[in-house]
């Protein structure tokens, strides 16, 4: 069941990642989105070797790119496939490449319907690769792929229109066209998603409650028996509920229309941030400490998005103290205000710290330490609290580890 959480936790993370994606790819060139997408595709999975092609909407020639070498045959394996297939790529898993430097397993996508928009073929050496982790994230990037060169394709049509008709109608109904697309991609991701958590995790939480239920029965039962393994239910069933509004505040995220701002108080989004990393904390033997200043002005902003940046970084730091042995593995969280009209949150962690040659990078979009990160939540972190009005830095603590404050104003704020 841990192993089931953790790998629903990381696709969660990716998934979000790849949410804000597209943002950097409207109305970029196809070069540029193929460059892009083979990167995000090479660093996220990884993978030996990705090979993207993207059709040019506006009626240019293809654009194909290649990153990594494990694929040797492939361009003789393409015009073989494309010869053979009239030019129409389907979905399929590749059992073996043919590589001569070690065995790998290939995955072909479509861009599009009937691979209008190109395709996608990448290998790894991996013997279970792709599995549905992986499936889901290749189609997801794809999609934002697809939802670039759409733009792409717009833009070129605004400026047609715009000399044809010099009206300023067609700029309205092209924000409505982008406005459009946004949520499309929105939904993509918010679908993929759902199906993606639904076998991983439905069935799970259903046993676990059921069973924490039943045991409740059996405890209060005349008379009761092994009374103190009753609030170990109570905690299962907690932690059951507790995930299934993890679940629906991802969805929130995705919803179709822009969450509203809201005043809260900022040591009870703590709190509640606490508890959803409690069996995280447990599992990695880290303690946590938490000091919370009394009478704290409320916090005006988006709930959801504020505490998806406090767990990323309580998060980070319980990774960071794992390979810890030397000393205790303790994570200290802390709010206090900031000068007139703030509020300080401070995240501690015992862990391996950051070089000083990484210090000024680690809110680099794809920039990461982790060996299977994205390089894409601390980026993304950063953005959602300037989003706010407010700060996220980060430095090295004494005598290790590293501390992170985050700095967030009182008054009202108009968030995204």
């Amino acid at each position: 069941m841990p192993d089931e959480i953790q790998r629903l936790r990381t696709a969660l993370r990716d998934l979000v990642a790849l949410s804000t994606i597209p943002a950097a790819w409207v109305g970029r060139e196809p070069a540029e989105v193929a460059a892009g997408l083979a990167d995000v595709l090479m660093g996220s999975l990884p993978l030996d070797f990705a090979f993207v092609r993207l059709s040019d909407p506006t009626g240019g020639i293809a654009v194909d790119v290649t990153r990594g070498s494990a694929w040797e045959g492939f361009p003789e394996w393409l015009q073989h496939h494309i010869k053979s297939s009239g030019q129409r790529l389907r979905r399929a898993v590749i059992a073996d490449v043919g590589s001569h430097v070690r065995p790998c397993r290939g995955f072909i996508l479509p861009i599009g319907v009937n691979a209008d928009g190109g395709f996608v073929a990448v290998a790894c050496s991996r013997s279970d690769f792709p599995t549905e982790t992986d499936q889901l994230l290749l189609s997801v990037a794809v999609n934002h792929a697809a939802t670039g060169l759409e733009s792409a394709r717009l833009i070129h049509e605004r400026h047609r229109t715009q000399e044809e008709l010099r009206q300023a109608r067609a700029e309205a109904a092209l924000r409505k066209a982008r406005r459009e697309l946004a949520l499309v991609g929105r939904r993509t991701t918010m679908a993929a998603m759902s199906a993606g958590i639904a076998h991983e995790v439905r069935q799970p939480l259903a046993a676990i409650v059921t069973s924490a239920t039943a045991g409740l029965r059996w405890l209060a039962k005349t008379p009761p028996e092994l009374s103190e393994i009753e609030d170990i239910f109570k905690n299962i069933v907690a932690e059951g509920h507790r995930a299934n509004e993890v679940i629906q505040s991802v969805r929130a995220m995705f919803s179709a229309t822009d969450q509203p701002a809201s005043v809260f108080d900022v040591n009870d989004l703590i709190r509640e941030t606490v508890a959803l990393s409690r069996g995280e904390a447990d599992a990695a033997r880290v303690a946590v400490r938490v000091e919370l200043a009394s009478q704290l002005p409320p916090i005006s902003g988006h709930r959801i998005q504020l505490q998806q940046v406090i767990l990323n970084v309580v998060t980070n730091g319980i990774d960071a103290m794992r390979p810890i042995v030397d000393r205790a593995r303790e994570l200290q969280i802390e709010s206090r205000s900031f000068k007139s009209n703030g509020v300080e949150v401070t995240v501690k962690d015992t862990g391996t710290g950051i070089s000083p040659e990484n210090i000024d990078r680690i809110f680099d979009a794809f920039f990461t330490t982790k060996p299977n990160g994205m390089g894409m939540g601390l980026s993304i972190c950063r953005s959602i609290i300037e989003s706010h009005g407010g700060q996220l830095s980060a430095a090295p603590a004494n005598p290790y580890g590293s501390v992170f404050q985050i700095l967030l104003p009182t008054q009202p704020v108009s968030a995204p």
